[in-house]
């Protein structure tokens, strides 16, 4: 069966091996190579045995030695497999992987010993059948990588073992990064295939849909279970198409999306059963839920699919860790909950308290004066820690008087965290360190002037290595693109106050007192 939107592709890749198949073809495909690479199998396995089609499909990247390629390849086309009690022996009477010469020849016996099972009679005479054959190489970018020696003796295969074969590179990458320099492979056959729309890679991944009467995966809930995907695939096509990985995002947030449909369901069976007796409790049977309640349900659950892209797509976690983790509240649509974030938030503060305790001290530093930078505006900075130079003053909370009957100014930390660059952080933590790590520090009588040993702990590189931790960690939240070269990299605090204030009292630090704003 030929995977949707592959149709077209599937029928011109059919008609051009069985009409007049070329010697070399490079398939281009920039999003799902792996995916081209199962309908080419699927294509290649339907073609008519008349005359016999033979086809190897092996991975660069698990053949990275001649011999192995070699062996495969062979082995493949032969379709032998080798056995242990036989002392997995190999086809042939001897060794077709010494060179590629030898190569040649095992490619060359397999096309007679295939000929000779293959006969036809024609005006009463019998002939045998020459077989054709394809060689599908996957990740073909890996052959210049291992092999590299091999990319012009491979794209001339069928000229040197004058056999009617095919060789196919798969790759993501463009022919030109592949093209040996010396100039010698000749021009392949150049294939794109083509790109996969919305509704092909929602097909896929509902083409993994599990067909049983289990609750999570009635039939009955397919409709609800389309419009989860769609809403899915508008929140990560930004980053990836590729239907595996989207199913892999689906398995993982689905049983908690679907949780409290469920608990609905049990709730009215059980009060209808109560009300009526067990007898009929089997005959209520699970229905799909309304529209009002799917608009609900996709509007609670949207702001989880990107936490779970940030932590799915990368393979930061697991796909069964991350749903047990993110389990959504009992009884949700029965509570009238109406909240963005399915998280709760003693489970969140909990998460990032465990992960605050295990930070060195340097660390803790770091994180505070993200949190300070991401609360207070710019502007209040020299209000706030600026000092003259041989006086030390104490802090005194800055929150502006409003006159009577003006506008009351909402706090910032409940308007969320803004964005500041990393010089900005710097600066902060220099003065955190200057005036609330004097007790702790180990003893420096190299630093004389006030202010030089902090302005050496926030140029070491342990520092910043420290910030690209705690970025690592989901404590902070890097928003400028790493590839921008112009202007400093910018971060946003990831944590909530009262984690801060944890950070703040094991550091001794007066947070409330270093806050511009009223909190």
């Amino acid at each position: 069966m030929v995977l949707p939107g592959y149709e077209t592709f599937a029928t011109l890749f059919t008609g051009l091996l069985t009409t007049a198949p070329p010697p070399f073809i490079y398939i281009h495909d920039v999003s799902t190579p792996h995916i081209t690479s199962s309908v080419i199998s699927s294509v290649l396995a339907a073609l008519p045995d008349n005359p016999p089609f033979l086809h190897a499909i092996v991975d660069a990247s698990t053949c990275f030695t001649a011999r192995l390629l070699y062996d495969t390849v062979t082995q493949k086309l032969a379709n032998w497999t080798p056995a242990w009690e036989s002392g997995c022996q190999l086809w042939g009477d001897q060794r077709w992987n010494d060179n590629f010469d030898g190569f040649i020849h095992g490619l060359r016996a397999i096309s007679v010993e295939r000929s000779k099972s293959s006969t036809t009679k024609t005006r009463g005479k019998t002939t045998q059948l020459t077989p054709k054959m394809a060689i599908v190489i996957e990740r073909a970018e890996r052959l210049k990588e291992f092999l590299p020696d091999l990319l012009v003796p491979l794209s001339r295969l069928a000229e040197s073992a004058r056999l009617d074969l095919t060789i196919i590179l798969i790759s993501e990458y463009p022919w030109q990064e592949l093209r040996p320099l010396v100039g010698s492979a000749p021009d392949p056959l150049y294939v794109r295939p083509p790109e996969l729309s919305k509704t092909d890679t929602i097909q896929i991944v509902v083409n993994y849909f599990p067909q049983d009467e289990s609750n999570s995966h009635n039939p009955v809930l397919l409709p609800l279970y389309r419009q989860f995907l769609s809403t899915l695939y508008d929140v990560c096509s930004p980053f990836t198409r590729d239907p595996n990985e989207l199913a892999y995002i689906a398995a993982a947030r689905w049983p908690g999306f679907i949780a409290p449909v469920l608990d609905e369901y049990r709730r009215l069976r059980g009060e209808i059963c109560e009300d009526s007796g067990d007898a009929e409790e089997e005959e209520f049977e699970l229905t799909a839920p309304t529209e009002d309640a799917r608009i609900r349900l996709i509007r609670l659950f949207t702001p989880s699919f990107t936490t779970a892209l940030e932590a799915l797509y990368p393979r930061l976690s697991n796909a069964t860790d991350w749903a047990a983790d993110n389990q959504p509240q009992r009884n949700l649509l029965s509570s009238g909950f109406s909240g963005a974030n399915l998280l709760d938030k003693s489970v969140l503060q909990t998460s990032q308290g465990s992960l605050t305790d295990i930070l060195p001290r340097m660390s803790k530093f770091i994180l505070l004066a993200a949190f300070l930078a991401s609360t207070n505006p710019t502007k209040s900075d020299i209000r706030m820690f600026g000092r003259a130079l041989n006086e030390r003053k104490k802090r005194r909370r800055g929150g502006v008087a409003t006159s009577r009957g003006g506008t009351v100014k909402i706090p910032q930390r409940h308007l969320g965290p803004i964005i500041f660059p990393v010089d900005r952080l710097l600066a902060i933590l220099g003065i955190l360190i200057e005036e609330y790590d004097v007790d702790s520090r180990p003893p420096a009588p190299e630093y004389k002037l006030p202010g030089e040993y902090s302005d050496m702990e926030i140029r070491r590189v342990s520092t910043h290595s420290g910030v690209m931790e705690l970025t690592a960690m989901r404590l902070l939240r890097r928003v400028s693109p790493p590839e921008r070269l112009d202007g400093p990299p910018m971060f946003r605090c990831a944590i909530t106050y009262d984690v801060a204030l944890r950070v703040a009292k094991d550091l001794g630090v007066p947070l409330n007192d270093l806050i511009s704003e009223p909190t």
